[in-house]
């Protein structure tokens, strides 16, 4: 029974794939060649590829650094960061850069829509860091520091292999966000192949051609699922009971307290303040 309605299931998600397949077939092998080398297809191929390889990258770095600060240094009000780092959740990546356009034209190019693809999407990578540093064994990093191993490096030589699947599995999520991005890229006026594809049935009209468009788009993310297999690798990570129940010895910040919370301060602004201050001047006004 259980195995029917899984097949079911998978057969009903698969049906778009079929239908963008069986659209893509009407157009010959040479008028897709044709169409797929023209220069403005190659233009979105590049729009594509960069704005995820920067969006995944940078919504990675924030996700990883600020679960880390909080869930293992003595950053003064760790409750109060963890509920403003997942905040963005709650603000479509469309409202975001409405918000952001509605403030400033600046962020209708490149570096604008990596910095509100991020903005939106980093929660993606914090949330199952901070799951799995709290489910990791605090002795595995007790015993790396007591065999001289300095913060930075217990950090890239013990704690981020084991939380590798967590960090991974957020970064994926980012990608096939960014890959499937309609809404703010159109207002960031930030050409992808999703963007490409809506405009291609609304002017155009021409089905095969806007489906030939969502097969590369699929064929992205197939590739995007293969590398995140690929970098996952096929080492076990595991613990052989439930392990020490203690909780984690923080990293004391010292001097660098005050710059952390600044940092923490301006993510936050940035992330909430921006686009929600621009929806609430508009309701005003």
């Amino acid at each position: 029974m259980l195995l029917a309605v899984g097949l079911a299931i998978a057969a009903l998600s698969l049906v778009p794939l079929g239908y963008v397949i069986w659209t893509t077939a009407e157009l010959g092998v040479r008028e897709a060649i044709e169409f797929l080398w023209r220069p403005r297809i190659g233009e979105l191929l590049w729009n594509t590829v960069r704005l995820l390889v920067a969006g995944v990258l940078a919504s990675t770095v924030l996700g990883v650094g600020g679960a880390w600060v909080v869930e293992r240094t003595d950053v003064p009000g760790r409750g109060w960061w963890h509920g403003l780092m997942c905040a963005p959740l709650a603000v479509p990546a469309f409202v975001n850069g409405y918000g952001w356009v509605s403030t400033t034209h600046a962020v209708q190019s490149f570096p604008g829509a990596v910095m509100v693809v991020t903005l939106s999407y980093y929660p993606l990578v914090y949330l199952p860091t901070v799951a799995a540093l709290r489910r990791l064994d605090p002795a595995v990093e007790e015993v790396a520091t007591s065999l001289g191993r300095n913060g930075w490096s217990v950090f890239t030589r013990v704690t981020l292999p084991a939380i590798s699947p967590a960090v991974l599995g957020g970064a994926l999520l980012v990608g096939l966000h960014l890959l499937a991005e309609y809404g703010a890229l159109q207002l960031l006026n930030y050409p992808t192949l999703t963007t490409a594809i809506l405009q291609q049935y609304a002017t155009v009209f021409n089905g095969p051609e806007a489906t030939l468009l969502a097969l590369v788009l699929v064929t992205f993310c197939l590739l995007l699922l293969a590398v995140e297999l690929l970098l996952r690798g096929h080492r076990r990570r595991a613990r052989v009971g439930s392990g020490a129940s203690g909780v984690p010895q923080r990293v004391r910040l010292g001097r660098l307290r005050l710059p952390v919370v600044a940092a923490l301060t301006a993510l936050a602004l940035w992330s909430l303040a921006v686009p929600l201050g621009a929806l609430v001047r508009w309701l005003v006004r």
